[in-house]
C-alpha cells in the first residue's frame, strides 16, 4: 500500500509533512505554516458560513428567488458551505500538526470524502447551470415551457447522488495510518498504479471536463448572443430589455465559473506534478512552498466568494440582503419585478399589505 496524503484533493499531509526540513531551516515558513494560514482558513470558513447560509436563507425563504437559475445558486452554496463546515476547520490543523492526526478514523474519512463529493457536486452544478443558460438563450420560447423549478430540483438530486457515487473510493481507502510516532490520515490505495488512475480519473472530473463543457456552451452561447442581437429590432423595447436581463444572468454565471477554474487551477496544476512527476518536484523549494500554499488558500477561498458575485451582480438578491440588514437603497417599492404589493380594505378599514410574491422572473438573479 501507498501513503500519499492527508486530502488528496489538496495534498494537505504530503505538503506540511514534505515540508519539515524546509520549516526547520527557515522561520518565516514556520510562521507562516503555524500562524497565518490557520487565521486565513478561519476566515474563510466565517465568510464562507456566512455568505453560503445567506444565500441558501434567501432563495428557501422567499417563493419570489424560487427559480431554475437560483435553485442552481442554492445547490453551489450548499456544496461551498459543506466544503468550508467540515474540510476547511480541519485541513487548518494540519499545518501545526502536520504528522499527528487527532480526529479519528471516521473523521479522517468524512473530511476527504466530503471535499471530493462537494467540490464534484460544484462541478455539476456550475456545468448544469452552464448548459441551461445556453438552453435559455438557443430555444427561448421552448425554454419556458420546459425548464421549472422543480426539474431544477431533479437535477440537483442527481448531482449529489452522483457526486456521492463517483467518490466511493475515497471514503474506502482514506484511513490514519500509524508509523512510529507519527499519525496520519492518509490514503491507501492497493497499489501505485490504482492511485495514479484515481488521480487522474478525478482531475478530469472535477476540473478539466466541467471546463472543457462549459467551454463549449460558451462558445455556442457568445454565437447565438451575436445572432439574435444581429435580428433584434432596436426599437423594441421590450425584446432588447428581455435580451439584456439574460445576458446579465449568463454573465452572473460565468463570473462563477471563471473563478472556480481560476482558484482551483493552480492547485490542480502543482498536484499534478506532485503526482504525475514526483522525481521531478522539488519538495525543499522554499518558493515552491510559498506558492503551494498561496494555492491552497486560493482554493479553498473559492468557497466564499460567490456571495459577494450574487451580491453585486444580482439586483435581486443585493436587494434581499438590503432588506435582511435593514439597509434602504431609497426606493419604496422593494423588487419590481418579483415582489407585487396589493393593498386592500378589511371590513375594519385597516389597509392590508397582500405580498403576492410572484415568482422572480427567470431572467434575472
Amino acid at each position: 500500500m501507498i501513503a500519499l496524503s492527508a486530502d488528496s484533493l489538496t495534498n494537505e499531509t504530503n505538503l506540511t509533512y514534505n515540508l519539515t526540513d524546509v520549516i526547520d531551516s527557515n522561520g518565516a515558513i514556520a510562521v507562516m505554516t503555524t500562524i497565518i494560514v490557520p487565521i486565513i482558513f478561519f476566515l474563510i470558513t466565517l465568510i464562507g458560513v456566512v455568505g453560503n447560509g445567506l444565500v441558501i436563507f434567501i432563495i428557501t425563504k422567499y417563493p419570489g428567488m424560487h427559480n431554475v437559475t437560483n435553485f442552481y445558486i442554492l445547490n453551489v452554496a450548499i456544496s461551498d458551505l459543506a466544503f468550508v463546515v467540515v474540510c476547511a476547520p480541519i485541513t487548518s490543523t494540519l499545518y501545526f500538526m502536520p504528522d499527528n492526526w487527532i480526529f479519528g478514523d471516521f473523521v479522517c474519512r468524512l473530511v476527504a470524502y466530503t471535499q471530493y463529493v462537494s467540490v464534484q457536486a460544484t462541478c455539476a452544478t456550475l456545468t448544469a447551470m452552464t448548459v441551461d443558460r445556453y438552453y435559455v438563450i438557443s430555444r427561448p420560447i421552448r425554454s419556458r415551457h420546459d425548464r421549472t423549478p422543480k426539474m431544477a430540483i431533479i437535477v440537483n438530486v442527481l448531482i449529489w447522488i452522483g457526486s456521492f457515487l463517483l467518490h466511493v473510493p475515497i471514503a474506502m481507502y482514506f484511513q490514519v495510518y500509524k508509523e512510529g510516532t507519527m499519525t496520519i490520515c492518509t490514503e491507501l490505495f492497493p497499489s501505485v498504479l490504482s492511485s495514479t488512475i484515481y488521480q487522474a480519473y478525478s482531475l478530469v472530473m472535477l476540473y478539466l471536463l466541467p471546463l472543457f463543457i462549459i467551454a463549449i456552451c460558451y462558445a455556442f452561447i457568445l454565437k447565438q448572443v451575436w445572432k439574435v442581437q444581429s435580428l433584434i429590432i432596436y426599437d423594441d423595447g421590450l425584446a432588447k430589455q428581455t435580451m439584456n436581463r439574460k445576458k446579465k444572468v449568463t454573465r452572473t454565471v460565468l463570473i462563477v465559473v471563471l473563478l472556480f477554474a481560476v482558484s482551483w487551477g493552480p492547485i490542480q496544476a502543482v498536484n499534478s506534478w506532485l503526482r504525475f512527476d514526483m522525481g521531478n518536484y522539488p519538495f525543499e523549494s522554499v518558493p515552491l512552498a510559498y506558492f503551494r500554499i498561496f494555492c491552497l488558500c486560493l482554493a479553498y477561498s473559492n468557497s466564499c466568494v460567490n456571495p459577494f458575485v450574487y451580491a453585486f451582480t444580482g439586483n435581486n438578491f443585493r436587494r434581499y440582503f438590503k432588506r435582511i440588514f435593514h439597509i434602504t437603497d431609497g426606493s419604496k417599492k422593494f423588487d419590481k419585478y418579483h415582489t407585487t404589493v396589493v393593498y386592500s380594505r378589511h371590513g375594519n378599514g385597516r389597509k392590508v399589505n397582500n405580498d403576492a410574491r410572484k415568482p422572480l422572473e427567470e431572467t434575472s438573479i
